[in-house]
């Protein structure tokens, strides 16, 4: 794929118009619109400045950006207790620039849910581990329930269980220790060469735990409505997530 297709590719799959592709890179929209057809190659800090807003390092290869996660659920229900290290700080910065924020409040909040999930795409995050889906998701947190083991969970599953919608229903759960959630719910790892449905889990990070959504009636804890809606971002659930944030009819 050619830097032009990846960058014409990458912005449309972010749902970015060429105005705020420009915006969050601080190039002119001319600039975005001759590199996509092809009319112009780039200083190679434009390129470093593009492609991080698209998902995509410098060698066109995905890169995660942990730090948009930390600046969205800053800025993502007012979660002002949330510090910004200078990469979120960054991000922040981009989403003002892009008018997406003002004063430090969202005015385009699902696009900043969609940016920071499309570029950390959940099972792909470091600390993720997969195991067979030995489990439903009912029964996962039946488990780490029964065990006492702290945990959030989200994606497909979380949303659905505020917007049902269906579609991805896999187990995504962040837990306080994933040793310790893997012992007492004897979850089996993948196989080689295994490409199927999975579970995966997540260690907290003091980040994705907070401020979680309690269902009291089975004791079932999720993960923040906005950490939700980034996660199925990063996922196949975009469906869910544009449910959840009343995006999709």
């Amino acid at each position: 794929m050619t830097l032009a297709e990846s960058v014409r590719v990458g912005r449309e799959f972010a749902k970015l118009s060429v105005r705020e592709l420009a915006a969050l890179s601080g190039v002119a929209p001319s600039t975005v619109l001759r590199i996509e057809e092809g009319f112009e190659n780039p200083r190679a800090d434009v390129v470093e400045r593009l492609l991080p807003n698209i998902g995509m390092a410098v060698t066109y290869t995905s890169e995660q950006q942990p730090a948009a996660i930390r600046a969205a659920r800053a800025i993502l229900g007012n979660s002002a207790r949330i510090a910004l290290d200078a990469k979120a700080a960054e991000w922040a910065e981009h989403w003002k620039a892009a008018r997406w924020t003002k004063d430090g409040e969202a005015l385009k909040p699902e696009k900043i849910a969609r940016q920071a999930g499309s570029l950390n795409w959940l099972d792909e995050r470091p600390q993720a581990r997969a195991f067979l889906p030995t489990k439903s998701w009912r029964e996962l947190a039946a488990s780490l329930i029964e065990a006492d083991v702290p945990f959030a969970m989200t994606g497909g599953p979380a949303a659905n269980c505020l917007v049902p919608v269906g579609q991805n229903m896999e187990p995504r759960f962040y837990v306080e220790d994933v040793e310790t959630a893997v012992g007492f719910a004897g979850l089996q790892p993948l196989p080689e060469g295994y490409f199927g449905p999975r579970i995966v889990l997540l260690p907290f990070d003091g980040i994705v735990e907070r401020e979680p959504y309690r269902l009291e009636e089975d004791g079932l804890v999720l993960a923040n409505i906005w950490q939700i809606a980034i996660d199925c971002y990063g996922t196949t659930s975009t469906k869910q997530a544009d449910a959840l944030l009343g995006l999709w009819e």
